[in-house]
C-alpha cells in the first residue's frame, strides 16, 4: 500500500470510527507509528482530519447516510469489483444494485 492509498484509508476510518489512534492505525496498516504521525500530520494540514494526541478525529459537518455509504469501505469495494469483473464474460448482462 503506498502513500496515497494509506492515507485514503486512513480517512475513511476516520470517518467510519469518528475517532482514531494512531497505534490501532498502525497496526491495522501494518506501518510504524512514525509513519502513522507523519500521514496524520499531512492529513491534518489539508483539514482531512483533525490531529488530536495520541491519534485523529473526524473534521466537518456529519454526513448524510448516502455520502457515509459511498465514502465508506472503498478498499473493499474495489476488492469487490476486481473480482466481479473477472466474472463477467463478453457478452453478459448484469444488474447492479
Amino acid at each position: 500500500m503506498n502513500r496515497v492509498e494509506r492515507q485514503q484509508r486512513i480517512v475513511e476510518l476516520v470517518n467510519e470510527e469518528k475517532k482514531v489512534l494512531a497505534k490501532d492505525l498502525a497496526t491495522k496498516l501494518k506501518v510504524s507509528e512514525d509513519t502513522i504521525r507523519r500521514d496524520l500530520r499531512e492529513l491534518d494540514q489539508k483539514k482531512l482530519i483533525r490531529r488530536i494526541h495520541s491519534g485523529a478525529i473526524q473534521v466537518g459537518p456529519p454526513e448524510t447516510m448516502f455520502q457515509y455509504r459511498v465514502n465508506s469501505k472503498t478498499h473493499e469495494k474495489k476488492l469487490l469489483a476486481k473480482k466481479a469483473v473477472s466474472l463477467i464474460h463478453e457478452g453478459s448482462v448484469i444488474l447492479v444494485d
